[in-house]
């Protein structure tokens, strides 16, 4: 078992704005690399309440936030991520926001 969880199937993106339809050409996985076009949302500016768990008895919450911190410079979140060499999806963490239940 992961020392990390989100325990969510989804979760809601707030935006004061409608998103915007973005056309994005995408090549798709397998042998023939075909392109094809990919239609996203695209959400400018957003944030997300993400709930967490985590096993306490194995890492502390400043570890917690350190790893997100960095999941969110270096990986990002959605299809044209930084992580995918894209250059959406990057996220920093609201320490203003953290509640810690037990």
């Amino acid at each position: 078992m992961g020392r990390i969880s989100i325990p969510a199937e989804m979760l809601r993106i707030v935006t004061p704005t409608p998103p915007k339809m973005r056309t994005d050409r995408v090549r798709l996985s397998g042998m023939s690399g075909v392109t094809s076009l990919a239609y996203r949302p695209e959400f400018d500016p957003w944030e997300m309440t993400v709930p967490i768990r985590f096993n306490a008895n194995s890492i502390m919450l400043d570890q917690v936030i350190n790893i997100l911190d960095h999941a969110g410079f270096s990986v990002g979140i959605g299809d044209w991520r930084v992580d995918k060499k894209g250059v959406h999806g990057q996220f920093e963490v609201d320490y203003e926001s953290i509640r810690q239940i037990s």
